[in-house]
């Protein structure tokens, strides 16, 4: 008793004077000198959240606001001050960072305030979500620094956590393309619902990898199985379908970079469109319950091989539903949505890397807009629609206004302290191949129903009927064993008749095809003479 007695109060002493030790080596940092915009509730949150931070020393010494009635009071004895102001207070006082809620500031605030902590040469920081504050109950950690998604008026998502917990609990999840931006976000997100196993399915070596240490570190309890596997590959797949009994499958695996997919549009064909076959035919054949297909705005209208081998990735996924390998009550449903903010060969990487080389940032065309959503939001969403859908949907989502690729540019440029078309150039480059001003996420004749989700919509779109689809891709897949390009996006225009190339070596396709038509309505009127 005695020694277990000692040990102990030798355990508590150490911790006690290692714990002291720590703190003094932080109080004899200097305090950071910080302003707080907005003196409403975010403002009183940004206050609380510093005081409970040991780990980040921080004097608060005003607050900023635009509400006169604000100004002029005292929040815990700290001045509410006239943001007007604001450069004057952040000299004299030597201000280093202000700090505000994203929420409780519009996009163009945020931009003026941006400027001006610019022109000071301050920090300007955001305060994250609530739910984001604690890391192990212990430390506050609430702040970053203002990144692109800040300045896009992106509304926090809100999911049905139950269902969803319904639908991942205790199940066995594939994820194809699971080391991807996408993949490796719905790997967190599904890790956090308690699955039964999660199985990351992806060809990239290195970044799968990395995915299934990070995530044995997040979720110790879930088993997690990386498998290194091509889609496209049958006798892999089958073998991985024979070995794990699996109950969902998220197939976010495809090939997407517009203009490397029109220089090899093979690859496009195996990955996006015989993959996707494979993985179906498998799941109907071992009895998975629900089948959810990520896919793409670029498969509305296409313009590109991309987006066109998309679409037909779509049509076959509705067509199984009267599949003669279907042998349960499989659901397909698929998802489409735009771009995601810094995915990966997304433009936002590339502006990054511009910026800090000192530019230009290049920009195809100046009119060039995109839908843009956080890679998180989106695949919220994605799990949402997976537990509402029973089969055929494709679920659009609200992408928000549209953005112009030009006005981004110019926005990154000042989240990296410098002024666009001053320090740092901008440049048009020309259009792309395949590459369209804007994008869609309904086509013409296609219309929306919406859900109970405000955010998720069901697109009506035609009926394909499994066999028609088939009776192309007998033709589709032969000139893909013979590797002839111009045969197999030929027969995909004939599939997918929306399809029209833009800027693109195979526009010359579409230009026979219009000979053809007038020629043959020229034939129908002689005869009809």
């Amino acid at each position: 008793m005695i020694c277990a007695f000692t040990a102990l109060c030798l355990l508590l002493s150490y911790r006690f004077v290692i714990r002291y030790v720590f703190f003094l080596s932080l109080r004899e940092k200097k305090s950071l000198r910080i302003g707080i915009f907005g003196a409403g509730d975010s403002g009183v949150s940004s206050f609380n959240l510093l005081g409970k931070d040991k780990f980040y020393p921080a004097d608060v010494l005003f607050f900023f606001d635009d509400n006169p009635r604000k100004i002029g009071k005292r929040i815990n004895r700290i001045p509410v001050i006239d943001a007007e102001s604001l450069p004057e207070y952040i000299k004299n006082y030597q201000l280093d960072q202000l700090i505000i809620s994203p929420e409780a500031v519009s996009v163009e605030r945020k931009e003026e305030l941006l400027k001006v902590v610019n022109d000071a040469g301050i920090q300007l920081k955001v305060l994250s979500r609530r739910d984001e504050w604690f890391v192990e109950d212990r430390t506050a950690r609430g702040l970053h620094n203002m990144e692109i998604a800040d300045l896009l008026g992106r509304q926090t998502i809100e999911i049905n956590n139950e269902k969803v917990n319904s639908l991942i609990s205790g199940k066995v999840i594939l994820v194809t393309g699971a080391a991807g931006s996408i993949g490796s976000e719905l790997c967190r997100q599904i890790l956090k619902e308690g699955p039964a196993q999660l199985i990351l399915l992806d060809q990239a070596e290195s970044a799968l990898y990395e995915l299934d240490i990070d995530l044995k570190k997040q979720c110790v309890h879930v088993p997690v199985v990386p498998v290194l596997c091509d889609i496209s590959n049958e006798k892999r797949l089958k073998v991985i379908f024979g070995k794990y009994k699996i109950d969902h499958i998220f197939h976010a695996a495809a090939y997407k970079h517009v203009p490397m997919q029109e220089e090899h549009p093979y690859e496009a064909f195996k990955c996006n469109i015989y993959g996707t076959y494979l993985l179906a035919n498998l799941a109907m054949i071992h009895s998975v319950r629900k089948f959810i297909m990520i896919s793409t705005d670029k498969a509305v209208n296409p313009t590109n091989i991309m987006g066109a081998t998309k679409r037909t990735a779509e049509m076959y996924i509705q067509s199984c539903a009267d599949s003669p390998l279907r042998n349960n009550d499989i659901q397909f449903i698929t998802t489409r949505f735009g771009n995601v903010l810094g995915s990966n060969g997304s433009v936002i990487p590339l502006f990054k890397r511009q910026i800090e080389t000192g530019g230009p940032v290049t920009v195809t065309h100046p009119e060039v807009i995109r839908y843009f959503m956080t890679i998180s939001e989106a695949c919220s969403l994605v799990l949402e629609a997976a537990t509402m859908g029973k089969g055929g949907e494709i679920f659009v989502f609200d992408m928000g206004q549209p953005v112009k690729i030009v006005d981004l540019a110019k926005k990154m440029i000042r989240l990296s302290g410098a002024e666009p078309n001053k320090d740092i150039q901008i440049e048009y480059s020309g259009l792309r191949p395949g590459e369209k001003l804007y994008e869609e996420l309904l086509a013409g004749e296609e219309i929306s129903q919406k859900t109970y989700h405000p955010k998720i919509m069901v697109a009506k779109i035609r009926s394909v009927e499994h066999q028609y689809v088939m009776n192309h891709f007998v033709s589709l897949f032969s000139y893909m064993q013979d590797n002839d390009e111009r045969k197999m996006v030929k027969q995909l225009k004939i599939l997918v008749p929306e399809f029209r190339s833009m800027h693109s070596r195979f526009c010359e396709l579409d230009e026979q095809e219009d000979l053809l038509g007038s020629g043959v309505a020229m034939g129908s009127v002689a005869i009809g003479n």
